[in-house]
């Protein structure tokens, strides 16, 4: 896959992790889990690891994303999702 930024077009490598079931503030998700490469600089260690959940439906909402930076990791997440057109993947508890 090929990214454009303000430096021109880079490789992009996706690795898939495989499947898993998240807790979030929306409930229990079904994910694919990937992780796309990241170039190491000033805030990314050469071994940082970035991953991305996205929900196993026909919506593909990014459900949750975590990088490991130089002091720590940043962790994001969905906290709402209105209008899809699928329900999305959650695991009743």
């Amino acid at each position: 896959m090929c990214i454009r930024d303000r430096d021109g077009i880079s490789q992009l490598k996706i690795e898939y992790i495989g499947k898993e079931v998240i807790k979030t503030k929306l409930g229990k998700i079904r994910c694919l889990k990937f992780s796309p490469s990241i170039q190491p600089g000033r805030i990314f260690r050469k071994d940082s690891r970035l991953y991305l959940w996205i929900t196993d439906d026909g919506n593909r909402v990014p459900v949750k994303a975590q990088v490991e930076i130089l002091v720590g990791a940043v962790t994001m997440e969905l906290k709402s999702a209105t209008g899809l057109k699928y329900p999305l993947a959650k695991i009743d508890e």
